[in-house]
């Protein structure tokens, strides 16, 4: 029964190998150049098992499934990027706003932010990155960009639905640079410097 289904859609195994490969490379992020190695293995490997068939279509489907995961792939993070962390449970994170925050309501804002230092109780280790955070509750200091802020947040890895041909929300955040988002509530953030009136502020007041 699987094989005539297959027949009449010869292009289902594929696609649904390329999509395994974005899905895989959202959650473990693998640098382009192992990915590129590593479907130029398959390739040639597929090619000495044209004399078996089943064989070669595993490695050709392998093969789909790296090429979907390079279309997610970005350029290789540093040491000290916050993706490269542990994810789990709360981050205490300091960093300067890349943007104002944006109120979507009365208590819903989001910020954004370049990442300096994480910290671990008394310990302050640097950090890299731009992590996109949804705030939760009303601010209770003005916040403008540039400010620098310590936030407690929950981090996680952007998710969206990849159907074919639709709007693909981790690959316009890694574009923008984000390559984490992630909640916290408006009371636990700190400003650790005083608000500076933003260029645009500057014109609507003027």
């Amino acid at each position: 029964m699987i094989e005539p289904r297959l027949e009449a859609a010869p292009l289902l195994l594929p696609a649904a190998a390329f999509t395994a490969g974005i899905t895989a490379a959202a959650w473990l992020p693998i640098p382009a150049p192992g990915l590129i190695a590593a479907a130029a293995v398959l390739v040639i490997a597929a090619l000495a098992s044209h004399r078996h068939s089943r064989a070669a279509l595993v490695l050709v489907l392998a093969g789909v499934a790296l090429l979907g995961a390079l279309r997610m792939a970005g350029p290789r993070l540093p040491a000290d990027h916050l993706a490269r962390r542990a994810l789990d449970g709360t981050l205490s994170i300091e960093g300067r706003l890349a943007d104002e925050p944006v109120r979507w309501t009365a208590d819903r804002a989001r910020l954004l932010l370049d990442v300096d230092a994480v910290h671990a109780g008394p310990e302050r280790l640097p950090a890299a990155g731009r992590v996109q955070l949804t705030a939760y509750g009303e601010l209770a200091l003005p916040l403008a960009e540039t400010q620098r802020v310590l936030v407690e947040a929950r981090l996680h890895r952007p998710a969206g639905f990849r159907n074919p041909g639709g709007f693909d929300y981790p690959a316009h955040l890694r574009r923008e640079g984000i390559l984490l988002v992630g909640h916290a509530r408006a009371d636990r953030i700190t400003a650790l410097t005083p608000e500076v009136a933003s260029l645009s502020r500057c014109w609507r007041l003027s």
